[in-house]
């Protein structure tokens, strides 16, 4: 079975054996205090996640179907395909092992490509996601109205300024 990788709309996983993706379990942290000149050291006072990188090494290569029936440009068109789909103006959903969740990644640096034989590319690209949180790719919807799922929204009192509001999701 193939790893799942799908990034700007377009699923990846028959184009790419993925090697090797390095990320982090958590994006980088910056911790912030307050210093007050009467008092020793500082006091503890919020924290930020910074932007989180994630490398993808993978190998492009030619089945022996596609060398036979164009030898000289059967890498040239898989190449072009990957240079077309990391090539964004913006950050894009990137889907890494499943289809379930994904971050907004944008390449980062060099698409850098080793040619191992005259069929077989080893490829990395590095992405930053300047927001590190991972997304849902379900959606869910609301009818404003309690039901027997763990979605919707209730009255708590007689007018309608109190609600009370279910997010069934988790953190997954």
């Amino acid at each position: 079975v193939a790893y799942y990788i799908n990034y700007n709309g377009v699923n990846l996983s028959n184009l790419v054996s993925v090697m090797a993706v390095e990320t982090t379990v958590l994006p980088s942290r910056e911790n912030h205090a307050i210093t007050i000149w009467e008092r020793p050291g500082s006091i503890y006072n919020s924290y930020r996640y910074g932007e989180r990188d994630i490398v993808v090494k993978f190998l492009i290569r030619a089945t022996k179907q596609e060398y036979n029936s164009n030898p000289t440009g059967c890498m040239e068109n898989k190449l072009n395909t990957l240079r077309n789909v990391f090539k964004v103006t913006a950050p894009k959903p990137l889907y890494l092992g499943t289809n379930t969740r994904y971050i907004y990644a944008v390449p980062e640096g060099d698409f850098k490509m080793t040619e191992l034989r005259y069929d077989c590319y080893e490829c990395e690209i590095q992405f930053v996601c300047h927001n590190p949180e991972y997304y849902s790719a379900s959606v869910k919807a609301s009818n404003n109205a309690m039901s027997s799922s763990t979605y919707g929204m209730r009255n708590l009192s007689n007018n309608s300024n109190t609600i009370e509001a279910y997010n069934g999701g988790n953190a997954s």
